[in-house]
This record gives structure tokens, C-alpha cells and sequence, in this order.
């Protein structure tokens, strides 16, 4: 088969032409718009005999480095199950001349989820070896398996007494509006500082992106009659995977859990919705495993995945 790639400089929508793989949020060009920078450039690799693009790559090039993605929480290679190791390594082979003729000297791709495709996974994370790349930073992520089957029959004992003891004391689950935002933020500003984690997004950006993708970020809250007492964000990854994003919770509930609760009923909103799989993030920072998020997830069944960073020294 011939393949052809054809380079973008700030695509500001998807070409006419159908993409042959499974593709997400933040690689889609309205999301590199948002992401607030002036230069981007998008690679698309063209199967000719059948006019389809069946791989994408995005970048940012800021100062001497090509960074995919600049803000957001990864980006990397979209690429078709049926391309092989060797199509997939001509491709990052021309991405790599690419960066040659522009004043770039490194490529840095913060990749999804090993679980969100497996075997294509693995064959770019082969091909990108090949070429070149290292393995910088290797986190631990975690997801939940949305099966026909009840959220609560993954979770150990104790996580269901937790989840039994907020249902009796009455907490509410809520898919809430774009009022709730301001609430919302004041409660994760204190979780993070609470614990010592910098927040990475202003009440304004969250608006911003509630704003521009109202189909893609929904806000969750559990709540004891009028108080907000655990939230989180989703994200409409694609149509079969819900992240769990910067969630938070009320100092005066800890004991209560009610992040339990939240997980439990965002998964059965989710699976109501034809998701099947909950992304709940990593749980370590730059490869260190925060021992004790690590501890909760798996608890409610939580499965485990490599999430890693890769560096290429052009």
C-alpha cells in the first residue's frame, strides 16, 4: 500500500477526508486551539488507495522543543490496528526529518493510556524505539472496566461500607450546571492546598473549556443537602472513554468518603451513557507512586496501566 504524510501548520478543523483510527479529545484541532499557543503543526499520515488518514501526530514548538501536547493531559500518536511496525516507523521517521529542518532540538510526547489501545500501543511504543525515543518518565495510571455488571462489585468491603455509609447519611449525586463552577473551584483550591499539590488550571480556564466543549465537560458533585462536599470534572474523551478529572473534597466529610460514592455513581452516569471504560488517572508524579491514591483506586477495583513520557534528542 502507498502512503503519503502531509503536514499542517495550525489545522483549525478536521480535514474532509475520514480518519481510520480511534481518536481523542485533546488531538482534535479545536482542543490545540484552545491550548493557547501560536504554533502547532499537525501530521497526517494518507493511505492513498483508500483516502483515509491513518495516523495523526500534533506538536507544539515552543522555543527549540516540539512538545505534544503544550497543555493538556497527553497527546501522542493516533494511529489504525491495521498499520504495521514498520508503516508506523516511516512515519515517526518523517516526523524526525521534520523537526531536523526547523530549529528544534528535542521532541517530548506525554502519551495516553497504554489501556485506551493496547495493541496499537505497543506497536508505536516499538516503532518510537526504533527512532530513537527514550523512555523518560513511566507513571502508573489507573482505570475502571464499565461492564453491565454494578460499579460496587469491584470494590473491596470496606469501600462498600463507605459507599453504604453516605447513602445512609443521604448524600445526593448530582450531575451539576455550569453554576456550580465557582463552588466547585473553591473546594479543589483547598483539597490542593490542603495537600500540598499545585492546581495547574484557573476557575477561568475551567470556565473556558466548559464554554468551548460543553459536550465533552460535565461537572459532578456530591452533596449533603446544599453543600458541595466531593465534585469532580468529566471529560468526554471519546465516545467509549470518561475521564475523572481534578476531583476534590470537603476537609469535614474525609471520614465519610464521599469520593467513594462520587466514583461509583460517575461510573453508573457513564455506563447509562455507553462508556466502557473510566480513565481515573495517574497515580504518581513523575514516576514516583503516591502510595496512598494508588491504595484507593485499586480498591474500587482499579486496574492498572503505564501512562509514559518519551524524549527524542534531535
Amino acid at each position: 500500500m502507498e502512503y503519503r504524510t502531509v503536514i499542517y501548520r495550525n489545522l483549525c478543523s478536521n480535514p474532509a477526508i475520514p480518519y481510520d483510527f480511534e481518536r481523542y479529545l485533546f488531538n482534535e484541532p479545536e482542543h490545540l486551539a484552545s491550548q493557547q499557543y501560536d504554533e502547532y503543526y499537525t501530521f497526517h499520515l494518507l493511505q492513498l488507495s483508500t483516502n483515509s488518514i491513518v495516523a495523526r501526530f500534533n506538536c507544539f514548538v515552543k522555543n527549540t522543543d516540539a512538545l505534544s501536547p503544550l497543555r493538556a493531559t497527553f497527546g501522542g500518536i493516533e494511529a489504525s490496528p491495521h498499520l504495521s511496525e514498520l508503516v508506523l516507523l516511516d512515519f515517526i521517521q518523517k516526523i524526525i526529518v521534520w523537526a531536523k529542518q526547523h530549529p528544534v532540538q528535542a521532541i517530548r510526547i506525554n502519551w495516553y493510556p497504554a489501556t485506551y489501545q493496547p495493541s496499537v500501543y505497543l506497536g508505536l511504543k516499538s516503532a518510537l524505539m526504533q527512532a530513537g525515543f527514550t523512555l523518560q518518565i513511566q507513571e502508573v495510571n489507573q482505570h475502571l472496566a464499565l461492564t453491565p455488571s454494578a460499579m460496587v462489585e469491584t470494590f473491596t468491603p470496606n469501600q462498600v461500607r463507605r459507599l453504604k455509609k453516605c447513602q445512609q447519611k443521604g448524600y445526593q449525586f448530582r450531575e451539576l450546571s455550569v453554576n456550580f463552577l465557582s463552588d466547585y473551584f473553591l473546594l479543589l483550591a483547598n483539597a490542593r492546598s490542603r495537600k500540598n499539590i499545585p492546581l495547574s488550571l484557573s476557575l477561568p480556564a475551567i470556565e473556558e473549556l466548559f464554554k468551548k466543549f460543553p459536550k465533552n465537560f460535565f461537572l459532578f458533585g456530591i452533596l449533603d443537602d446544599q453543600i458541595l462536599i466531593a465534585a469532580c470534572v468529566g471529560v468526554k474523551i471519546n465516545e467509549r472513554i470518561l475521564y475523572y478529572f481534578l476531583p476534590a473534597d470537603h476537609p469535614n466529610y474525609l471520614t465519610d468518603s464521599p469520593s467513594v460514592m462520587l466514583i461509583e455513581q460517575l461510573g453508573e452516569w457513564a455506563k447509562l451513557r455507553g462508556f466502557k471504560l473510566l480513565d481515573l488517572g495517574i497515580s504518581s508524579v513523575n514516576g514516583v507512586l503516591n502510595e496512598g491514591l494508588y491504595q484507593f483506586k485499586q480498591k474500587l477495583g482499579g486496574i492498572e496501566s503505564e501512562k509514559v513520557v518519551f524524549l527524542k534528542q534531535i
